[in-house]
């Protein structure tokens, strides 16, 4: 059984910001295609899932039936998004809506277009909580924020928390994905200056998960996201991420590492290799360890690698017989009924983005949507200041006409002076 706590749901419209400012620049784009054999038939709207790295921007839709229908990447100048913050918001919305231009060459232009994004690991906080199973009356989003807030370096009024719920093994699981307003706001508003409405912000975990691993709803999985400079360990009970860990492992040497065939330094590089992959090594152990004790009593089953470092198997295989679990180079097409070819390539850079869209809809029970609890938590707030202004202003209605006589009384005075 698996409930996700969220607040309810906000309005498309009310989400949408019709001025779109124009920015300038010239774009470099990069290996985009419109599947031509299935060009979509677009009327009215028209969703399309982004995933913005701090190198480049993904863009990708499918159908219902899981058929990608268009993808597309654009290359980011330096400098545009570090470690997950948004440095030049204008710039790379430019870079959005010339991707979304390019990839959108049928003449039937949408009226709207509707974004889903997902906010980078590095700027996500993962928290897993576990409880004794009651029959008492369940969780909800007020009893989960209090249990968290107590958990998390952060205010709760400084960040949207989504909430999933579900049971195991008699006992509650709760899992809070949190990430600051202010990155929020970043990504949102960049995709609107590019003229794209944005209706779900994920998290890139919970992305990769979907579109990665199979859904057997308790078994456990690890995702290594190397990265260039940092990789992250998310762990997952089915679809769902339960932690992440970052190791300062990037893929930059050991693509170097494993790129160099010169046999007069084999031995050296592959010292430099096992010293370097040896903190990845000994994270994984630590993991494992951790998911073997009483509160989790489970075991990894399956070990993905994604990012450019995925590429080479190898690396794969040798962390595989390294802790002795089974380890795969990730994978997303099984999950699709049908793709061009020329996204085979890459696929595995495109991991998040169809993750993305695998989701059925923007509803919470599909997973983490921080927009949704964003928006309505920022009614929410609106809505006890009313609620207590109201009560005010009927106690002291008396003194506010008065102030309100002498302010006019100055205001006319003033005037005739």
């Amino acid at each position: 059984m698996e409930d996700t706590y969220n607040v309810s749901k906000s309005s498309h419209n009310d989400l949408y910001n019709s001025s779109t400012p124009s920015v300038q620049g010239e774009p470099v784009l990069e290996d985009t295609h419109l599947h031509p054999a299935s060009k979509p038939k677009i009327s009215g709207t028209f969703h399309i899932a982004l995933h913005i790295t701090d190198h480049e921007i993904y863009a990708l839709q499918i159908t219902h039936e899981s058929k990608v229908t268009l993808f597309g990447k654009s290359v980011l100048p330096e400098h545009t998004v570090e470690n997950g913050i948004i440095i030049a918001q204008e710039q790379l919305a430019q870079h959005i809506r010339a991707l979304l231009e390019e990839v959108l060459s049928s003449k039937n232009i949408p009226k709207v277009v509707y974004g889903h994004v997902c906010i980078p690991k590095s700027q996500t906080y993962l928290q897993h909580i576990i409880l004794p199973s009651t029959n008492e009356q369940p969780l909800n989003y007020e009893i989960a924020s209090e249990k968290i807030s107590e958990l998390i370096p952060f205010s709760m009024s400084e960040v949207s928390v989504g909430f999933t719920h579900w049971k195991e093994n008699q006992r509650e699981h709760i899992v809070a994905a949190v990430v600051p307003h202010t990155i929020i706001d970043s990504y949102t508003m960049a995709i609107r200056l590019a003229g794209i409405t944005p209706v779900l912000v994920d998290i890139e975990s919970a992305a990769l998960g979907r579109a990665l691993i199979e859904n057997n709803q308790h078994s456990k999985s690890l995702v290594i996201d190397i990265g260039a400079r940092s990789t992250a360990l998310n762990c997952y009970t089915g679809q769902k991420p339960l932690a992440s860990v970052f190791v300062p492992v990037g893929s930059d040497k050991l693509v170097e590492i494993l790129s160099n065939t010169n046999s007069d330094k084999y031995t050296e590089n592959q010292k430099t290799f096992e010293d370097i992959t040896s903190t990845l090594i000994q994270a994984i152990f630590l993991i494992v360890q951790e998911m073997q004790e009483p509160q989790h009593n489970s075991t990894i089953e399956n070990i993905y690698i994604v990012g450019l470092t995925s590429l080479l198997s190898v690396l794969a295989e040798y962390i595989g017989k390294e802790v002795g679990i089974p380890t795969h180079v990730g994978n997303p097409l099984p999950h699709l009924t049908e793709y061009p070819h020329e996204i085979e390539r890459d696929a595995i850079l495109y991991a998040s983005a169809i993750g993305l869209m695998l989701r059925s809809g923007s509803s919470d029970a599909e997973g983490f949507n921080l927009l949704t609890s964003y928006v309505d938590k920022k009614r929410k707030k609106k809505k006890e200041v009313l609620l207590w202004l109201f009560p005010f202003m009927k106690k002291h209605i008396r003194e506010l006409l008065l102030l309100l006589c002498v302010l006019l009384s100055i205001s006319l005075l003033l005037y005739i002076q």
